[in-house]
């Protein structure tokens, strides 16, 4: 009885067969580089693709549901949230030397995340079993991605990408007991969690409810009555690809349908983007902090030894940058907004 005994993020100690990932040498220990399979696949511009499928995959995490319902502003902001947050989240695997450092920071901001949900089940952000969770749909997003829409990846390199994963999250500090140990285990684990222990909250509704999205930073020329048409069809397709995403399990327990057409569809579509994404030049295909990373390890000039930032347009609302809680790096606004600030503050008070 004892090794069925739960945990309190619901998962059972007999989804983590043997003990924890041991103690390693330092090689293990070290930030991944350039040789690592993860900067080849995690960094990809592709991944904000992913984003309606992490966030809810994470938010059906009871104790980390409840910690977005309770703390998160993410709804009032979604776009500003999910392209700042990328920098950190990717610097942990691009930052080299810097990525403790940047892995420290990550782990801050979840450090006054807890209370207690509907049900009166305590949480806290740093509990290991949640913390690791939303680090296992990063790494599973690279697998599962590959798999349904991009390179059909062999089980050695799911292997390796799993060893890297391992690396990837001692950076943050955390105890290592949830980390299955190895990727069979790690499959069985994650197998468990979307059949018995994922849950339908109002965290992951409303991250799945985009009727209201409001428009992206880069889009904010375009006229409302514009986005409230585009953003229909752009809804839709999100949450299509999101569905054909989801393990069965979890697609059937939040009421969605798949059809072998919609699959047919799907499979086409994920060879044709892979074809057409081959075509890019290298860097043009990874985010700033990731192709900052890839040049700074291929020693390009202009690549600086400090990390890059996000610009000033996906910062937090004024009120809240100085929260914790936020990543909020001091970034200076576009000169356009610097130059109309200057013109304000001239002009005479009546």
């Amino acid at each position: 009885m004892a090794d069925q005994q739960r945990t309190r993020s619901g998962t059972s100690h007999s989804a983590h067969p043997g003990t924890p990932v041991p103690a390693t040498g330092q090689h293990t220990d070290r930030p991944l580089g350039p040789d690592s399979l993860t900067w080849r696949y995690f960094g990809d511009w592709r991944g904000i693709l992913l984003a309606l499928w992490a966030g809810s995959m994470q938010n059906m995490h009871p104790q980390l549901g409840a910690g977005v319902e309770q703390h998160s502003q993410f709804f009032t902001e979604r776009f500003e949230r999910l392209f700042r947050s990328l920098y950190p989240i990717y610097g942990v695997v691009y930052d080299g030397p810097l990525a403790p450092r940047t892995a420290r920071q990550v782990r801050g901001y979840h450090r006054d995340v807890s209370g207690t949900d509907r049900f009166g089940r305590h949480y806290h952000a740093l509990d290991p079993d949640t913390y690791y969770w939303a680090h296992a749909t990063f790494f599973m997003g690279m697998i599962v991605f590959n798999d349904r829409l991009g390179e059909r990846l062999s089980e050695g390199v799911k292997r390796e990408l799993y060893a890297e994963h391992v690396r990837w999250y001692r950076l943050y500090g955390m105890s290592m007991r949830p980390v299955p140990p190895d990727w069979e285990s790690f499959q069985r684990y994650w197998e468990h969690m979307c059949t018995s222990v994922l849950e339908v909250n109002q965290a992951t509704r409303d991250v799945l409810d985009l009727r209201q999205l409001a428009k992206p930073p880069s889009l904010r020329w375009l006229p409302d009555p514009v986005w409230r048409v585009v953003r229909i069809p752009v809804a839709r397709g999100f949450t299509w690809l999101t569905v054909g995403l989801y393990h069965p399990s979890v697609r059937e327990r939040l009421g969605y349908r798949w059809r072998r057409r919609d699959e047919v569809v799907f499979r086409a579509l994920g060879r044709i983007s892979h074809a057409c994404w081959q075509l890019l030049p290298f860097e043009w295909r990874y985010h700033p902090r990731a192709r900052a990373g890839w040049r700074r390890a291929r020693g390009k000039a202009g690549a600086g030894d400090e990390p890059v930032e996000t610009p000033y347009r996906n910062l937090p609302p004024a009120a809240e940058r100085a929260s914790p809680r936020h990543y909020s790096p001091d970034v200076p606004p576009p000169r356009w907004r610097r130059l109309l600030g200057a013109r304000s503050r001239s002009q005479p008070k009546v």
